[in-house]
């Protein structure tokens, strides 16, 4: 099974970034210190399993 892509976006740069599961665990450090609004992106990869339907929004 192919890694789903988990999207996000900020509200405040009007941008939307998508990542692959397997890299998550690799760049998930460099990408909280990049961009301080994915502060809990742990926990939206839960969230992402439950709701496939539906991209994930993380907001400040």
């Amino acid at each position: 099974m192919k890694s789903k892509l988990l999207c996000f976006s900020s509200d405040s740069r009007r941008e939307i970034f998508c990542i692959e599961r397997s890299e998550i665990e690799n760049r998930r450090t460099k990408i909280l210190e990049s961009q301080n609004f994915l502060y809990g992106l742990c926990f939206s990869v839960v969230l992402y399993h439950k709701r496939q339907d539906a991209p994930i929004k993380i907001q400040k």
